[in-house]
């Protein structure tokens, strides 16, 4: 009988998580295909496959090297799996089960309202983690990653019978945060630095709730995890570094700095006054449009210096005062959290339910740290738009970290309900799970699938030409996201501008060609110039580049035009 019993506790407690999982994330699956969000999911597909420079690599820039060392490892063994596209939505399932688990343990242990758990994990799955499993991109997969590491620490520090503690906590309890923090870091250290704040308040809040400061001494039992956890960065830290000490890689990282501070943040002004700074450094009417879009001037120009020459520019009269950019910054901050964004009112509305529920338990401890975050969130919102910056995805990492903080807030410590609570849930559940299988994939989803397809004539045009070299302008493909299920990418294209242009993994690309330089490109007979009509690079402003920069060099010879869909591409070749 007591073993019958261990059983069925055991199947109530993984089982349940688990047929949750499989309804929320695979079933899905028989009506939709993940599709990448952005074409820069591709761009680290193709390095990690081999897809960009002939063989794969780990040299991904943004990904940290020593997991991308692991990707790459894989994809060299076994290369027709779609390895990137399993780190994303694995993780995006882990994360949804981590959580489906955490709330199924503490309703048996505690006696939880088990349906207030499922409400708000559903809530979160129609919000953003739906979202993020069929549009995977690796800024939020590692925000995902990184929130539920502070949902993971928050459950070590619940001090529930049967949970552990942060004084005594089980191997698995310890090891889920470290790992999914860490995780989050490999993926993408700039959100990690989102994330860590964030991570601290929960710790703060976790030591302010349960010890109070009283007991100041079991604050000290925290130390043990944050020695692994800072080890274990430490260690795959100097890894990074090693990774990229080469001299070409420090080079190109310099270059990459520039080329962020010129094109994303201070942008390329096209005033007369403008143009005329741009002249005194060599940047002429010929090669405005291409150094403006794809920074693409002859190898022997000192690029770097060049890009922090010109992001020192600011237009006359287009420089705002503190004051001008302060009164901008609120006016955004209201706009856009009371209805220009999608998440604003949400989380304004689960920032409001867990000051109710601290003011109403009288847990006035753990208001401090809810308060702090609270102003956080406005402090990385208001310095992004502080210098003009809104990106969309770091918008939503900053939404999806505090929408877990604050879900395990206001879930700890309830203790109605019972275990026949689970018989609502499982009702929901059906119901939620017929609602969302016939629900529409979304508009952005269904524009990413048509524009693959759209452009497939253009990959399947040069999959029949492997042995020539395509150049595809960064805007004409830049809505490209292909399918996660797809292995590797064009194998014999070269991306013209974006952060990739003039990395060594072009160079090593050009010279599995037969290239020994970017410069050749252009002086000799071979490689195919795709564009898009109406879009981005035109072969009339790459033809008077030619001209300018390389008068005794190749020009463009039209080859063919290609229909998909609506777009019309149009295939020249570089000719002597």
């Amino acid at each position: 009988m007591k073993d019958k019993k261990k059983a069925a506790g055991f199947l109530i407690e993984w089982g349940i998580p688990l047929l949750l999982s499989f309804a929320f994330f695979i079933l899905p699956l028989l009506i939709i295909s993940p599709v990448y969000a952005l074409n820069d999911d591709l761009q680290l597909r193709d390095i990690l496959s081999g897809a960009a420079s002939g063989r794969p690599d780990f040299h991904t820039v943004y990904m940290r090297a020593p997991l991308a060392m692991l990707l790459a490892g894989l994809y060299t063994i076994l290369p027709s799996l779609p390895w990137l596209g399993i780190l994303e939505c694995g993780a995006v399932v882990l994360c949804g089960f981590i959580m489906l688990r955490s709330v199924q343990k503490k309703s048996l242990v505690n006696g939880w309202p088990y349906a207030v758990g499922l409400l708000l994990f559903t809530a979160f799955y129609l919000l953003m983690l739906r979202e993020i499993f069929i549009l995977p991109h690796y800024t939020l997969v590692a925000a995902l990653c990184g929130g539920c590491g502070i949902w993971c620490l928050l459950d070590m520090g619940s001090g529930a019978e049967g949970m552990g503690s942060l004084r005594n906590p089980s191997k698995i309890e310890l090891f889920l945060p470290i790992f999914l923090l860490l995780h989050c870091e490999q993926i993408r250290s700039q959100v990690f630095l989102m994330v860590l704040p964030f991570a601290v308040l929960a710790l703060v809040y976790i030591l302010l709730t349960r010890f109070g400061w009283e007991k100041r001494k079991e604050w000290k039992k925290s130390i043990k995890p944050l020695l692994i956890f800072c080890g274990a960065y430490i260690v795959l830290l100097l890894i990074h570094v090693a990774a990229y000490t080469p001299w070409e890689w420090k080079d190109y990282l310099a270059l990459n700095d520039a080329r962020t501070e010129l094109y994303d943040y201070t942008g390329i002004w096209e005033s007369d006054e403008a143009k005329a700074y741009y002249a005194g450094y060599g940047v002429d009417e010929n090669s405005f449009p291409l150094y403006r879009d794809y920074d693409l001037l002859p190898v022997s120009d000192a690029r770097t210096e060049r890009l922090k020459t010109l992001a020192a520019w600011r237009e006359p009269g287009r420089s705002l005062s503190g004051a001008e950019r302060f009164k901008n910054v609120l006016w955004e901050l209201r706009k856009r959290s009371f209805g220009g964004d999608l998440y604003g009112i949400p989380l304004l509305l689960i920032y409001l339910l867990a000051l109710l529920k601290h003011l109403k338990k009288e847990q006035r401890k753990g208001l401090l740290p809810l308060a702090a975050a609270f102003l956080l969130h406005f402090a990385f919102y208001g310095y992004l738009l502080w210098n003009g910056r809104t990106p969309e995805r770091v918008t939503d990492s900053l939404y999806l970290i505090q929408f877990l903080f604050l879900s395990h807030v206001l879930l700890k410590d309830l203790r109605k309900g019972s275990v026949r609570s689970l018989l609502w849930p499982s009702l929901a559940c059906i119901v939620f799970f017929i609602a969302s299988f016939f629900t529409h994939p979304g508009e952005y989803y269904v524009k990413q699938s048509a524009v693959n397809h759209r452009q497939d004539v253009v990959y399947s045009y040069m999959a029949e030409r492997p042995d020539s070299l395509f150049l595809l302008e960064t805007y004409a493909t830049v809505d490209r996201t292909e399918k996660v299920a797809t292995a590797k990418g064009a194998e014999n294209a070269l991306l013209l501008g974006g952060w990739l242009y003039g990395s060594p993994l072009q160079d090593a690309k050009l010279k599995s060609f037969g290239y020994e330089s970017r410069e050749e490109l252009f002086t000799r007979s071979g490689a195919y110039v795709v564009f898009r009509e109406g879009a981005g690079l035109e072969p009339g402003e790459l033809t008077s580049y030619l001209e300018a920069y390389y008068p005794d060099g190749a020009r463009l010879e039209p080859v063919t035009m290609l229909m998909g869909g609506e777009d019309v591409f149009l295939i020249f070749m570089l000719s002597k």
